[in-house]
């Protein structure tokens, strides 16, 4: 981390492994797969005045199966109280597919297809969050409410005449798959009790 007086930057690495080795005997061809990612990230947080901040950043991961995806974002935090705080900001992603998807649970785990010309998916996403923390008497009080849209290139998905016979066939969607939504949590504090809504 490097600090300045209306700036910071931000340098990093990761390193991401996700191994499976099929150990079912029911399985004819068994699901294993090792995948390695190694990311650099930079990430550059700017003060715009006593209130505002805009914070960019960029990620390059290289990833041993599917290639190499660059992940740029972008946010902005408009804060104009100690107790409040406004969130926005818009990005990409990607994930590797995987055959631990929702509908594997209807198999409970077993008639599972292996993955063939799968490819990775790629998102793009907005998001606007609202944060508000007070204290009343003893009692700490903390509020978060967000909304998102996600776009999502190439989502992996059942096969439409999947689980018909209990077997379990995915593949990527031919167009984009469309995501909202969003989520209200609370967290009331006092004493050595917490408790989460």
């Amino acid at each position: 981390t490097v600090s300045f007086e209306k700036q910071t930057l931000l340098f990093g690495v990761a390193f991401n492994s996700d191994d499976l080795t099929d150990r079912t005997t029911a399985q004819t061809i068994p699901l294993d797969y090792s995948f390695n990612s190694f990311g650099l990230f930079l990430q550059d947080e700017i003060k715009l005045t006593k209130i505002t901040s805009i914070l960019l950043s960029g990620r390059l991961d290289f990833h041993n199966e599917f290639g190499m995806f660059v992940t740029p974002r972008l946010s902005a935090m408009v804060r104009p109280s100690s107790s409040l705080t406004l969130r926005m900001g818009i990005g990409t992603g990607f994930k590797a597919p995987t055959i631990f998807v929702e509908e594997i649970e209807e198999t409970r785990y077993q008639n599972i297809r292996k993955l063939t010309n799968a490819v990775a998916e790629r998102s793009q996403s907005a998001s606007f969050d609202v944060n508000w923390k007070t204290l009343i008497g003893e009692l700490g009080i903390t509020t978060n409410a967000a909304v998102y849209l996600t776009n999502i290139d190439r989502a992996l998905i059942a096969d439409d005449a999947s689980l018909t016979n209990g077997i379990l066939f995915l593949r990527n969607a031919d167009d984009r798959t469309f995501s909202r939504g969003g989520e209200f949590s609370m967290k009331l504090a006092y004493d050595k009790f917490k408790f989460s809504l």
